[in-house]
C-alpha cells in the first residue's frame, strides 16, 4: 500500500538521519581530541624546548669563573620592523646592578642598562652606545665591539682592527676578558664583512651576533 511505502521511507530516511548525526558528533569528538592532542604535543615540544636551553645555560654557568644568576626575560622593546631592541629581565633590586653582564647559552646579550624595582633592562651587545672588549681567537686580534642601528637585523662592527691584522670572513669573536666586565672566552659572534680603505689605519670588520635576541627566553 502506497502508505506503507511512505512509512518505509520516512523509516529509511530516519534511519539516515541518526546516522548523519551520529557521524557528526564522532567527527566534532575526533576534532577535540586532535585539538587536545596537539595541545598537549605543543606543551610537551615547548618544556623539552625549555629543558635544552636551560641545560645549555648550566653549561655555561659552569664554564664561567664568577657567580652568577639565572633570570627570564619577560618583556622587550622592539622597532616597527620587530627588532628587538631592549630587553627586561624579573631580577632587580640589590641582587643585579647596572653594568653587570649578561648572557645567554649562545653568547653574549650585552649588560644591565638600568634597574627599576624588581625588575633589570638590558642594554644589547647590538646597542649604539654598547662597547665590549673582543678578540679574534683564531689571530689573537683585539679590538673593541661596537652595536650598529638597524631596522632590519642585528649587526655589530670591529672598531681598532689595524690593516696588518688578518681577518677573514667566518673568524669567530669572543670576548676578551680584559676590563673584568665580561668572562673571558664567552661567544660573541662571526666576522660576515670586512671592508680595508687605504684611507684609514683600521679595517671594517662587521659582526654577525651569535645570539637571536628575538627568541631569547633565559639568561645568566
Amino acid at each position: 500500500r502506497s502508505s506503507d511505502l511512505v512509512l518505509g521511507q520516512l523509516s529509511g530516511w530516519w534511519a539516515h538521519y541518526v546516522a548523519l548525526v551520529g557521524v557528526k558528533r564522532e567527527n566534532e569528538r575526533l576534532t577535540r581530541d586532535n585539538a587536545e592532542l596537539r595541545a598537549q604535543l605543543a606543551s610537551q615540544s615547548e618544556l623539552a624546548a625549555r629543558a635544552a636551553r636551560l641545560e645549555k645555560l648550566l653549561e655555561l654557568r659552569s664554564q664561567v669563573l664568577t657567580d652568577t644568576a639565572a633570570a627570564q626575560v619577560i618583556g622587550v622593546e622592539t622597532s616597527r620592523q620587530f627588532r628587538v631592541l631592549r630587553v627586561r629581565l624579573d631580577r632587580g633590586g640589590a641582587e643585579v646592578k647596572p653594568g653587570m653582564p649578561v648572557l645567554a647559552a649562545g653568547g653574549v646579550v650585552g649588560r644591565i642598562a638600568r634597574v627599576v624595582g624588581r625588575f633589570s633592562d638590558v642594554q644589547l651587545a647590538t646597542d649604539p652606545k654598547s662597547s665590549i672588549d673582543v678578540v679574534l681567537p683564531r689571530t689573537g686580534s683585539r679590538g673593541v665591539l661596537k652595536g650598529v642601528a638597524s631596522d632590519t637585523r642585528y649587526v655589530c662592527r670591529i672598531e681598532y682592527l689595524v690593516q696588518k691584522d688578518e681577518v677573514q670572513v667566518g673568524d669567530t669573536v669572543t670576548t676578551s676578558g680584559l676590563g673584568a666586565i665580561f668572562p673571558r672566552d664567552v661567544f660573541v659572534g662571526k666576522v660576515v664583512r670586512l671592508r680595508r680603505t687605504d684611507a684609514s689605519l683600521y679595517q671594517e670588520v662587521e659582526v654577525e651576533p651569535s645570539v637571536d635576541f628575538g627568541k631569547l627566553r633565559e639568561v645568566l
